[in-house]
């Protein structure tokens, strides 16, 4: 079943995914777990709330009570799941509105099950419908953890100074929390944009990983004169910042930031992200005294990352952020409040702290490739670019003295995902064309994804 990806399952609903599937992924994966309790949650696509019911009915078909927490964002879940020994949550994330999907974690830790940890197994469990008889059902209770959530989360602010945030919650789960949040005794103004969930997904797709994405936010911060603004994904893991003159802030800069306001907390501490991260965040971490660890691109690898090493912060160029105090889980509102205590402690607004960084490198983003034979890519890549210092801990990376490039297969869509940075402009321009002219025979012209680089698909001379 290609619905079991590397880490969570997702698929087009009702062609590759239905009911009848995620009554059965319930029974598995109680099966798998071993659990005798579960916290289970759904996001506002038009076909959760079906297949959520769907879900929890294997669950408790299988003699597992469900704890159902409704329409939440995945780190709400993440947090109401912490005491529990297992969660679930129905969403699929950032993608189009017609795909939905279900990401399940060990409750105790939180590690997701993925691929590499039961995924496959649950996958075995489902195909023969290999279920015990359970003695008896589980039973189902409904529990609300919103606002002890905001205020776990606004216990990281400490800037006391009047600021103004525009939050683009793209009618994803965003919305519900931070209009909790709204109703909290905070020094800064929360200006919503798009806050009513809904699965059709009106105005963008939740993606802040798209520039395109992003536009609106910015002219709302620049017409509001704010301090900044924070756009979120579909399930509210993920988030990207514009500062207050509009421009978007590029998540390796993010990074750099927030890394060294928890080293000046955290004199010596590890700092893990996943390798695609500009080098700024190296320049940045060594500076600040601290230790950077690369890892694999991917929640599932930095969270384990960031247990192994016992990490301070962790996070991914696609806009994933991880908290030790949240068992390594994403939270954006401690995304927010970390920035906001930056900026009082600075005194300066968030561009002229970007501004130093952003101008260290020439980087490309994200060029999202349709590649059909991704294997054939990753060789031809990796002998066009031997000379260079090669790794093979994701996909394909090159690093040269004044540059570097990385070409991997998406996990969560039929992409390939290219990176390239160089220390000038004319340097970057060169070099991308020479890695696009290598990759050319690969392309798939129809279907071909836009970028921060090409907003309009790929160049016909490529």
């Amino acid at each position: 079943m290609s619905v079991f990806k590397a880490y969570d399952i997702r698929g087009v609903y009702p062609d590759e995914i239905d009911e009848h599937l995620f009554y059965r992924v319930g029974r598995a994966s109680v099966a798998f777990l071993q659990c005798n309790e579960m916290v289970v949650g759904r996001d506002m696509r038009v076909s959760s709330p079906s297949l959520a019911r769907a879900f929890c009915d294997g669950v408790i078909d299988q003699g597992c009570s469900v704890i159902d927490i409704g329409q939440v964002s995945t780190p709400l879940l993440y947090f109401a799941g912490r005491s529990h020994p297992a969660c679930a949550m129905v969403t699929a994330s950032h993608n189009p509105k017609e795909y939905n999907g279900l990401k399940i974690c060990r409750g105790d830790s939180l590690l997701p099950v993925d691929a590499t940890s039961g995924l496959l197994r649950i996958q075995a469990f489902v195909e023969e419908e290999r279920f015990s008889s359970p003695r008896h059902k589980g039973l189902v209770t409904h529990k609300n953890f919103v606002q002890a959530y905001v205020k776990f989360s606004l216990s990281f602010l400490k800037a006391k100074r009047p600021a103004s945030v525009v939050v683009d919650a793209g009618n994803g789960m965003g919305g519900i929390t931070f209009r909790e949040l709204m109703k909290e005794d905070v020094p800064f103004t929360l200006h919503p944009l798009y806050f009513t969930p809904d699965g059709s997904f009106p105005h963008h797709v939740p993606n802040p990983a798209l520039p395109d994405t992003l536009t609106e936010l910015a002219q709302h911060v620049v017409e509001r004169r704010a301090s900044f603004g924070v756009g979120l994904d579909g399930d509210a893991d993920r988030c990207g910042f514009v500062d207050e003159t509009g421009k978007v802030v590029p998540p390796s800069v993010l990074f750099a930031l927030i890394a060294h306001e928890l080293l000046l907390e955290q004199p010596g501490g590890c700092i893990v992200a996943d390798l695609r991260m500009s080098r700024v965040v190296q320049d940045v971490v060594r500076r600040s005294g601290g230790r950077l660890v690369l890892a694999k691109a991917g929640r599932t690898n930095l969270k384990r990352a960031l247990l192994e090493q016992r990490g301070i912060f962790g996070g991914e160029l696609s806009g994933h952020f991880f908290f030790p105090e949240t068992a390594y889980c994403e939270n954006p509102i401690i995304m927010l409040c970390r920035v906001l205590n930056m900026l009082e402690r600075t005194g300066k607004p968030l561009s002229a702290l970007v501004r130093p960084l952003s101008e260290m490198y020439a980087n490309s983003g994200e060029i999202n490739l349709a590649i059909a034979d991704k294997i054939g890519a990753l060789a031809a890549v990796k002998d066009a670019f031997a000379d260079g210092d090669v790794s093979l801990l994701d996909g394909v990376k090159v690093d040269f003295p004044s540059w570097w490039f990385s070409l991997r297969a998406s996990n969560t869509e039929p992409l390939m995902r290219l990176v390239v940075e160089a220390q000038t402009e004319s340097e970057l321009a060169v070099k991308k064309a020479q890695v696009l002219k290598v990759l050319q025979p690969f392309l798939v012209r129809e279907g071909s994804q836009a970028s921060a680089d090409f907003p309009h698909g790929l160049p016909p001379q490529l």
